[in-house]
C-alpha cells in the first residue's frame, strides 16, 4: 500500500510537468510569429530549453518514482523569471507576454508544498523581483491611476492574489501532514520501547 501511496504522489508531479511542457511546445510554435522582433531567438531558444528542462525533471521523476518538490518549485520560478524577461523584451506599449505571469505565479504556488514561513521568506521575494521589474519597463500610463494599473494587470493582480492563498492552503496541508507523520512516529516509537 505504501508503494500505491507513493506512485500517486510521484503521478501528480509528472502530469503538471508533461502539462507544463506541452504548453511550452506550443509556446515554441507561437514564437513564430515573432519572427521579426530584435529578440526572436531569445524567446524561441528560452521556451525550447524550459520545454527540455520540464521533460527532463518529469523523467527523472518517473525513474526515481519520488516527487522532487523543491526542484519543481525551483523550475517553475525559474519558468516565471524567463516569462517576466518576456515582459522586459516586448517594450513598453505591450502587456502581452508580462501578463502570463500571473499565470505562472499560480503554478509556482500550486507546486510549493512546504512550510508557509518557507513561502513568505524564500519564494516570494524572489518573485515579487521578478514581478516589478518589468514594469520599469512599460508606458507610464498604465500608473496613472489605481485603477488604470489594476484594469491594465488584472491578470497579473488576480495571479499573485489567488497565488498566495493557494500557497497558504498548500503550506497548511503540509504542517497537518507533517504533523500527523510525527504522531505516527511517536506512537510506532513508544510501541517498539514498550514491546521490546
Amino acid at each position: 500500500m505504501e508503494k500505491s501511496k507513493t506512485e500517486k504522489n510521484s503521478l501528480a508531479p509528472i502530469i503538471g510537468l508533461v502539462t507544463i511542457s506541452f504548453g511550452y511546445l506550443l509556446f515554441v510554435f507561437s514564437s513564430l510569429q515573432y519572427k521579426n522582433t530584435t529578440w526572436f531567438y531569445y524567446l524561441i531558444i528560452s521556451r525550447a530549453i524550459l520545454l527540455t528542462m520540464a521533460l527532463t525533471l518529469a523523467a527523472i521523476i518517473y525513474k526515481k518514482n519520488k516527487p522532487l518538490s523543491h526542484i519543481q518549485t525551483l523550475y517553475y520560478m525559474l519558468c516565471f523569471a524567463v516569462q517576466a524577461s518576456h515582459g522586459i523584451f516586448e517594450g513598453e506599449k505591450s502587456i502581452d507576454f508580462y501578463s502570463y505571469i500571473g499565470i505562472f505565479y499560480l503554478v509556482v504556488a500550486i507546486s510549493h508544498f512546504d512550510k508557509w514561513d518557507i513561502w513568505m521568506t524564500r519564494r516570494v521575494p524572489v518573485l515579487m523581483m521578478f514581478f516589478i521589474a518589468p514594469l520599469f519597463f512599460k508606458s507610464h500610463h498604465y500608473f496613472l491611476s489605481l485603477g488604470a494599473f489594476v484594469d491594465s494587470f488584472s491578470l497579473p493582480v488576480a495571479g499573485f492574489i489567488l497565488g498566495n492563498i493557494i500557497a497558504h492552503l498548500n503550506s497548511s496541508k503540509f504542517q497537518t501532514e507533517e504533523s500527523n507523520q510525527n504522531s505516527i512516529n511517536y506512537f510506532e516509537l513508544n510501541t517498539k520501547k514498550i514491546y521490546s
